[in-house]
Protein backbone atom coordinates (compact mmCIF):
# COMPACT_ATOMS: atom_id res chain seq x y z
CA UNK A 1 0.00 0.00 0.00
CA UNK A 2 2.73 2.51 0.70
CA UNK A 3 4.15 1.95 -2.68
CA UNK A 4 1.54 2.83 -4.31
CA UNK A 5 0.95 6.32 -2.55
CA UNK A 6 4.63 7.06 -3.35
CA UNK A 7 3.87 5.91 -6.59
CA UNK A 8 0.92 8.41 -6.80
CA UNK A 9 3.39 11.58 -5.00
CA UNK A 10 6.34 10.86 -7.63
CA UNK A 11 3.28 11.17 -10.56
CA UNK A 12 1.62 14.14 -9.08
CA UNK A 13 5.14 15.93 -9.06
CA UNK A 14 6.22 14.88 -12.60
CA UNK A 15 2.98 16.26 -13.66
CA UNK A 16 1.84 12.90 -15.13
CA UNK A 17 -2.19 12.72 -15.12
CA UNK A 18 -3.99 9.47 -14.56
CA UNK A 19 -6.56 7.88 -12.40
CA UNK A 20 -6.46 5.68 -8.90
CA UNK A 21 -8.49 3.01 -8.59
CA UNK A 22 -9.51 1.50 -5.33
CA UNK A 23 -11.95 -1.20 -4.58
CA UNK A 24 -14.40 -0.31 -2.13
CA UNK A 25 -16.61 -2.98 -1.93
CA UNK A 26 -16.57 -7.06 -2.86
CA UNK A 27 -19.80 -9.35 -2.30
CA UNK A 28 -19.79 -12.68 -2.65
CA UNK A 29 -16.17 -14.74 -4.17
CA UNK A 30 -14.28 -12.10 -5.72
CA UNK A 31 -9.99 -12.18 -6.67
CA UNK A 32 -10.29 -8.32 -6.03
CA UNK A 33 -9.64 -7.41 -2.16
CA UNK A 34 -11.72 -4.48 -0.14
CA UNK A 35 -8.85 -1.57 -0.42
CA UNK A 36 -7.31 -3.14 -3.10
CA UNK A 37 -5.60 -0.15 -5.62
CA UNK A 38 -4.16 0.68 -8.76
CA UNK A 39 -2.73 3.50 -11.00
CA UNK A 40 -2.98 4.07 -14.49
CA UNK A 41 -1.29 6.31 -16.24
CA UNK A 42 -2.24 8.59 -19.38
CA UNK A 43 0.13 6.40 -21.57
CA UNK A 44 -1.55 3.42 -20.59
CA UNK A 45 1.34 2.13 -17.74
CA UNK A 46 -0.41 0.84 -14.92
CA UNK A 47 0.93 0.15 -11.25
CA UNK A 48 -0.66 -1.98 -8.56
CA UNK A 49 -3.64 -4.21 -8.55
CA UNK A 50 -8.13 -4.18 -8.36
CA UNK A 51 -7.90 -8.23 -8.70
CA UNK A 52 -6.19 -8.94 -11.97
CA UNK A 53 -8.11 -10.87 -15.11
CA UNK A 54 -11.09 -9.29 -17.64
CA UNK A 55 -12.25 -7.42 -14.70
CA UNK A 56 -8.86 -5.30 -14.39
CA UNK A 57 -8.68 -5.34 -17.91
CA UNK A 58 -12.35 -3.82 -18.39
CA UNK A 59 -11.43 -1.84 -15.05
CA UNK A 60 -8.46 -0.02 -17.21
CA UNK A 61 -10.51 0.57 -19.93
CA UNK A 62 -12.30 2.65 -17.67
CA UNK A 63 -9.74 4.55 -16.47
CA UNK A 64 -8.65 5.26 -19.62
CA UNK A 65 -11.67 6.20 -21.34
CA UNK A 66 -12.45 8.69 -18.58
CA UNK A 67 -9.94 10.06 -17.03
CA UNK A 68 -10.73 13.77 -18.37
CA UNK A 69 -13.32 13.83 -15.65
CA UNK A 70 -13.12 16.56 -12.97
CA UNK A 71 -14.70 14.51 -9.88
CA UNK A 72 -14.24 11.14 -8.88
CA UNK A 73 -16.77 8.31 -9.62
CA UNK A 74 -17.87 4.86 -9.39
CA UNK A 75 -18.55 1.24 -11.38
CA UNK A 76 -19.60 -1.63 -10.44
CA UNK A 77 -18.41 -5.19 -12.26
CA UNK A 78 -20.16 -8.47 -11.91
CA UNK A 79 -17.77 -11.78 -11.98
CA UNK A 80 -19.63 -13.80 -14.64
CA UNK A 81 -18.60 -15.93 -17.10
CA UNK A 82 -19.69 -13.14 -19.89
CA UNK A 83 -16.98 -11.50 -17.81
CA UNK A 84 -14.97 -14.19 -18.45
CA UNK A 85 -14.70 -14.91 -14.49
CA UNK A 86 -16.49 -17.89 -12.71
CA UNK A 87 -16.18 -16.23 -8.87
CA UNK A 88 -20.32 -15.41 -9.01
CA UNK A 89 -18.97 -11.99 -7.52
CA UNK A 90 -19.13 -8.37 -7.57
CA UNK A 91 -16.92 -6.06 -6.98
CA UNK A 92 -17.19 -1.97 -7.04
CA UNK A 93 -14.38 0.18 -7.90
CA UNK A 94 -13.95 3.97 -7.28
CA UNK A 95 -12.03 6.13 -9.48
CA UNK A 96 -10.05 9.29 -8.76
CA UNK A 97 -8.50 11.01 -11.79
CA UNK A 98 -5.65 13.21 -10.84
CA UNK A 99 -2.85 15.59 -12.98
CA UNK A 100 -3.08 17.20 -15.97
CA UNK A 101 -6.35 17.19 -17.57
CA UNK A 102 -5.65 19.38 -20.51
CA UNK A 103 -3.52 16.82 -23.43
CA UNK A 104 -2.03 18.87 -26.09
CA UNK A 105 -1.14 16.20 -28.89
CA UNK A 106 1.40 17.81 -31.44
CA UNK A 107 1.64 16.31 -34.90
CA UNK A 108 5.01 16.85 -36.01
CA UNK A 109 8.45 17.24 -34.40
CA UNK A 110 10.03 19.68 -37.00
CA UNK A 111 12.11 22.62 -35.59
CA UNK A 112 8.47 24.45 -34.47
CA UNK A 113 6.66 21.52 -33.08
CA UNK A 114 9.96 20.60 -30.45
CA UNK A 115 9.84 24.14 -29.33
CA UNK A 116 5.97 23.70 -28.82
CA UNK A 117 6.67 20.62 -27.01
CA UNK A 118 9.40 22.35 -24.82
CA UNK A 119 6.41 25.01 -23.92
CA UNK A 120 3.43 23.23 -23.35
CA UNK A 121 4.45 21.04 -20.21
CA UNK A 122 5.05 24.11 -18.74
CA UNK A 123 1.50 25.56 -19.53
CA UNK A 124 0.15 22.47 -17.92
CA UNK A 125 -0.54 20.32 -20.82
CA UNK A 126 0.06 16.95 -20.87
CA UNK A 127 1.95 16.49 -23.84
CA UNK A 128 1.72 13.60 -26.51
CA UNK A 129 4.40 14.34 -29.88
CA UNK A 130 4.18 12.26 -32.90
CA UNK A 131 6.37 11.99 -35.61
CA UNK A 132 6.42 9.38 -38.41
CA UNK A 133 10.40 10.16 -38.92
CA UNK A 134 12.36 7.96 -36.28
CA UNK A 135 15.12 10.53 -36.23
CA UNK A 136 12.70 13.14 -34.78
CA UNK A 137 10.30 11.39 -32.71
CA UNK A 138 12.96 10.42 -29.71
CA UNK A 139 12.51 11.18 -26.71
CA UNK A 140 15.97 12.12 -25.56
CA UNK A 141 14.75 14.92 -29.00
CA UNK A 142 12.25 15.84 -27.12
CA UNK A 143 12.94 15.46 -23.11
CA UNK A 144 10.01 17.94 -21.80
CA UNK A 145 7.05 16.01 -23.65
CA UNK A 146 5.47 13.38 -21.23
CA UNK A 147 4.87 10.97 -24.42
CA UNK A 148 6.69 10.55 -27.44
CA UNK A 149 4.86 8.15 -30.49
CA UNK A 150 7.05 7.20 -34.01
CA UNK A 151 5.00 5.30 -36.86
CA UNK A 152 3.18 5.64 -39.94
CA UNK A 153 -0.19 8.82 -38.76
CA UNK A 154 -3.03 6.07 -39.26
CA UNK A 155 -1.24 3.46 -37.60
CA UNK A 156 -0.40 5.68 -34.75
CA UNK A 157 -4.19 6.81 -34.36
CA UNK A 158 -4.72 3.83 -32.46
CA UNK A 159 -2.52 4.83 -29.86
CA UNK A 160 -4.19 7.79 -28.56
CA UNK A 161 -7.07 8.88 -26.90
CA UNK A 162 -9.57 11.78 -27.64
CA UNK A 163 -11.92 13.87 -25.63
CA UNK A 164 -13.17 16.96 -25.12
CA UNK A 165 -10.20 18.41 -23.29
CA UNK A 166 -7.97 17.22 -25.83
CA UNK A 167 -6.20 20.10 -28.29
CA UNK A 168 -4.76 19.06 -31.47
CA UNK A 169 -1.70 21.18 -33.06
CA UNK A 170 -1.14 19.56 -36.80
CA UNK A 171 2.56 20.60 -38.29
CA UNK A 172 4.15 17.56 -40.03
CA UNK A 173 6.33 18.00 -42.85
CA UNK A 174 4.08 17.32 -45.74
CA UNK A 175 0.62 18.30 -46.67
CA UNK A 176 -0.64 15.11 -47.50
CA UNK A 177 -0.09 14.12 -43.50
CA UNK A 178 -1.59 17.14 -42.40
CA UNK A 179 -4.76 16.48 -44.26
CA UNK A 180 -4.59 12.49 -43.21
CA UNK A 181 -4.53 13.53 -39.49
CA UNK A 182 -7.28 16.80 -39.85
CA UNK A 183 -9.70 14.23 -41.39
CA UNK A 184 -9.17 11.91 -38.82
CA UNK A 185 -9.19 14.14 -36.00
CA UNK A 186 -12.45 15.80 -37.35
CA UNK A 187 -14.10 12.53 -36.49
CA UNK A 188 -12.85 12.78 -33.03
CA UNK A 189 -14.02 14.58 -29.65
CA UNK A 190 -11.42 17.69 -29.43
CA UNK A 191 -11.37 21.03 -27.90
CA UNK A 192 -8.95 23.13 -30.12
CA UNK A 193 -8.14 21.81 -33.54
CA UNK A 194 -5.38 23.61 -35.47
CA UNK A 195 -3.21 23.32 -38.67
CA UNK A 196 0.01 25.65 -39.33
CA UNK A 197 0.29 27.19 -42.92
CA UNK A 198 -0.05 29.89 -44.68
CA UNK A 199 -3.63 31.35 -46.21
CA UNK A 200 -2.90 29.89 -49.57
CA UNK A 201 -2.49 26.42 -47.88
CA UNK A 202 -5.43 27.04 -46.01
CA UNK A 203 -7.66 27.43 -48.78
CA UNK A 204 -6.30 24.38 -50.68
CA UNK A 205 -7.25 22.53 -47.11
CA UNK A 206 -10.71 23.80 -46.90
CA UNK A 207 -11.66 22.26 -50.30
CA UNK A 208 -9.69 18.94 -49.40
CA UNK A 209 -11.57 18.67 -46.38
CA UNK A 210 -15.06 19.84 -47.90
CA UNK A 211 -14.24 16.99 -50.56
CA UNK A 212 -13.64 14.12 -48.22
CA UNK A 213 -16.91 14.70 -46.88
CA UNK A 214 -16.81 17.65 -43.84
CA UNK A 215 -19.67 19.65 -43.00
CA UNK A 216 -19.11 23.41 -43.23
CA UNK A 217 -19.97 22.93 -39.28
CA UNK A 218 -16.93 20.69 -38.64
CA UNK A 219 -14.55 22.66 -40.63
CA UNK A 220 -15.45 25.65 -39.24
CA UNK A 221 -13.57 24.51 -35.64
CA UNK A 222 -10.24 24.04 -37.37
CA UNK A 223 -7.94 27.09 -37.02
CA UNK A 224 -5.80 27.65 -39.68
CA UNK A 225 -3.04 29.59 -39.56
CA UNK A 226 -2.39 29.15 -36.25
CA UNK A 227 -0.94 31.57 -33.51
CA UNK A 228 -1.47 34.96 -32.79
CA UNK A 229 0.25 37.58 -34.86
CA UNK A 230 3.42 38.92 -33.03
CA UNK A 231 5.75 38.72 -35.38
CA UNK A 232 7.13 36.03 -35.20
CA UNK A 233 9.92 34.79 -37.09
CA UNK A 234 11.80 31.94 -35.34
CA UNK A 235 10.56 28.45 -34.39
CA UNK A 236 10.47 29.54 -30.34
CA UNK A 237 8.43 32.84 -31.67
CA UNK A 238 6.40 30.78 -33.60
CA UNK A 239 5.67 28.55 -30.46
CA UNK A 240 5.01 31.64 -28.06
CA UNK A 241 2.81 33.14 -30.55
CA UNK A 242 0.81 29.08 -30.85
CA UNK A 243 0.83 28.72 -26.67
CA UNK A 244 -0.50 32.31 -26.47
CA UNK A 245 -3.98 30.82 -29.01
CA UNK A 246 -4.01 27.79 -27.20
CA UNK A 247 -4.15 29.49 -23.86
CA UNK A 248 -6.61 31.99 -24.78
CA UNK A 249 -9.18 29.10 -25.72
CA UNK A 250 -8.14 27.35 -22.55
CA UNK A 251 -9.88 30.37 -20.80
CA UNK A 252 -12.54 31.00 -23.59
CA UNK A 253 -11.23 34.17 -24.88
CA UNK A 254 -13.19 34.56 -28.42
CA UNK A 255 -10.92 33.79 -31.31
CA UNK A 256 -13.18 35.88 -33.71
CA UNK A 257 -12.42 35.65 -37.63
CA UNK A 258 -9.96 32.66 -36.81
CA UNK A 259 -11.36 29.16 -38.13
CA UNK A 260 -10.24 28.12 -41.57
CA UNK A 261 -13.98 28.42 -42.72
CA UNK A 262 -14.14 32.02 -41.78
CA UNK A 263 -10.67 32.56 -43.20
CA UNK A 264 -11.72 31.42 -46.55
CA UNK A 265 -14.77 33.04 -46.60
CA UNK A 266 -12.67 36.40 -46.35
CA UNK A 267 -12.23 38.23 -49.62
CA UNK A 268 -8.51 38.14 -51.00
Amino acid sequence: MKEIYQKLAEAIEQNRSGVLLTVIDVKGSSPGKMGGKMLVFEDGEHFGTVGGGQIEYLAIQEALDNMSRNAAWRNSYVLSEDAGMLCGGKVEILYEPFGLKEKLIIFGAGHVGSALADLAPKANFFTTVVDNRPEYARQERLPAAHRVLCGDYPQVFEELRFDENTYIMVMTHGHGFDQIIADYCLKQPFKYLGVIGSRKKARTFFKELTEAGHTQEEIARVFMPVGFDIGAETPFEIAISIMAELIAVRYEKPLEGRSLKKLVAKKE
